[in-house]
């Protein structure tokens, strides 16, 4: 398996604002003259070996959605409201550069290191709270619009003297969405080398991971994961229900009329007759926690458990605030449809 990727410290001013642009994305990074301007915002100059390399210039215009963000100059305090891009920022920033981030990402294996150095965790409530948000003096807010609370902040923060970079929270489904948005991420924070490089390698896995499903038939799969201390059947857009799709797979859910939450209740799962079974755990809900429904006797001839084809991801790789980590998830997916059949 391959580990995830590693959290990125933040460059020095010598060296972190060039990158070679062997490592660029096809399209970066073409340049002509010295010092051209591109249309991300960043210039090139050429180095000593004659390659091109892209530098961070300001101000700058990044393309958000639909909106366009002035971003005057490299941001330093940065907040950064919803998991799902605190997940990206931390990697690509270092926690220093991060004021305020969600509490929950501590618990998050992969970027818990930089979340001990950002100065104010955010609780449950508080990511909403434009007072509380405001407070930590932010130059940059990044957040992820979902439910009406945060379109809500999103309206009161705009109107103080900050830059609001507001995300559609449905930008985030899938691999190929997080990759998509790690650009116009690393635009607004001034990683933009850094990003092309997350980007580029995080795709090289993906194609890999998706090819594995290209010419075998797609298993009909079950996630199940825990929801308020409640199982729950993995709804059509929830997360892992998206890797199980981008995988290959085919999702049960995706062939019922689903409406609202279901319960991993025996019957349904009887019903459904799943060949797979992906089972989302977390560090307050182990593979233990499941043992008493997967071991249930009612379910012995449920094709997946009769096989043995059940299989545990961490959320730590499978949820949405997964971040860069999320195509290790996939990885792990493919893996349970295909390799390990």
């Amino acid at each position: 398996m391959t580990s995830p990727l590693r959290s990125r410290r933040p460059l020095t001013a010598a060296a972190g604002l060039v990158l070679t642009a062997a490592i660029a994305l096809s399209g970066c990074g073409a340049g002509g003259a010295d010092d051209a301007q591109d249309t991300t915002g960043a210039a090139t100059s050429s180095d000593a070996g004659g390659q091109e390399a892209a530098a961070e210039t300001w101000p700058r215009t990044v393309t958000v959605g639909e909106n366009e963000v002035e971003v005057a100059e490299e941001p330093q305090r940065i907040a950064v409201l919803s998991s799902d891009l605190a997940s990206i920022v931390l990697p690509l920033t270092g926690g220093d550069r991060v004021v305020a981030a969600p509490s929950s990402l501590s618990e998050n294996d992969s970027v818990a290191a930089e979340m001990e150095l950002v100065e104010n965790p955010l609780p449950a409530g508080a990511t909403t709270d434009p007072e509380q948000i405001m407070a930590t003096e932010p130059d940059l807010v990044l957040i992820s619009a979902r439910h009406d609370s945060e379109r809500e902040a999103i309206e009161l923060l705009e109107g103080f003297d900050v830059t609001v970079a507001a995300f559609d929270g449905g930008a985030w489904s899938g691999t190929e969405d997080v990759i998509a948005q790690i650009g116009v991420v690393a635009e607004l924070v001034g990683e933009t080398a850094a990003g092309e490089e997350f980007a580029g390698e995080l795709e090289s896995r993906r194609a890999e991971a998706v090819a594995r499903g290209e010419d075998a038939e797609s298993p009909r799969t079950l996630g199940i994961w825990n929801h308020s201390n409640e199982q729950m059947i993995a709804s059509p857009t929830l997360m892992l229900t998206g890797l199980i799709r981008e995988a290959g797979g085919t999702p049960v859910v995706d062939e019922i009329e689903v409406d609202g939450q279901i319960p991993a209740d025996p019957e349904f799962i009887i019903e459904q007759a799943p060949e797979v079974i992906i089972v989302q755990v977390s560090e307050d809900s182990g593979q233990d926690s499941f043992a008493e429904l997967i071991g249930n006797p009612a379910l012995a001839d449920v094709p997946a458990i009769a096989d043995g084809r059940v299989y545990y991801v961490s959320n730590d790789i499978t949820a949405s605030s997964a971040g860069l980590n999320l195509v290790e998830g996939l990885e792990e997916v493919s893996q349970a449809l295909y390799d390990q059949a």
